[in-house]
């Protein structure tokens, strides 16, 4: 494992506050289902999943244990990622939502260990639901959207053998250092300043 590791964003900082006020809890969990229809193709669907996977570092990311009470990032190297099948073919509806809301109730482990899980539901021969599931600390709800349309687009292209994207998806590394300048440049000592200033008497509320 490379040694390089990286700080948490602020926007992270703000997922592991809540993750210290609520421990061993499913606080910062986020899932979703996405749902396929028709003739369905798993090693295609398989294989568009790990294309996204492999094309969006965000979500490859690990919690190593860093000083004091913040971890620090480690960028895991792309590996494939078979899907696990559940077969709820013969089974009541409740019994599926049950399940999804059990998996959702469970904790990640948070150190060394991957933040994100997938799942195919087999509902019956003609529809399969890709269940996902992700630490709020690599995902929020505007890229869990993006993503699960990225791997519908995936899917479409492979199944009609159609070119895919042969570049990656903006480096969330790129993100870290853009923050990093911020955060060292005169514009955020003015900002700091001004936030300081304006917020230096608390508040007055009824």
């Amino acid at each position: 494992m490379s040694e390089h590791t990286y700080s948490l964003t602020h926007a992270q900082r703000r997922v592991w506050f809540t993750e210290l006020l609520e421990p061993d809890t499913s606080i910062c969990n986020l899932t979703a289902c996405v749902k396929f229809k028709g003739n369905i193709e798993l090693d295609t669907l398989e294989g568009a999943l790990n294309h996204s996977i492999s094309r969006n570092d965000a979500i490859r990311f690990q919690l190593l244990e860093g000083e004091e009470l913040e971890p620090r990032l480690h960028l895991t190297e792309y590996k494939y990622y078979p899907l696990r099948i559940i077969d709820f073919s013969n089974v009541e509806m409740i019994e599926i939502e049950q399940w999804i809301q059990d998996q959702a109730s469970i904790p990640f482990k948070l150190f060394n260990s991957p933040l994100f899980q997938f799942y195919l539901l087999r509902i019956d021969s003609h529809e399969v639901w890709l269940f996902a599931k992700f630490h709020h600390i690599i995902m929020d709800g505007i890229s869990l959207n993006v993503m699960g349309n990225q791997i519908i687009d995936l899917y479409q292209k492979m199944k009609k053998k159609d070119p895919l994207p042969d570049q990656p998806e903006p480096s969330y590394l790129s993100y870290i250092e853009k923050e990093s300048q911020y955060l060292q440049s005169p514009r955020f000592a003015k900002d700091r300043l001004f936030w300081t200033q304006t917020f230096e008497h608390p508040l007055e509320y009824h």
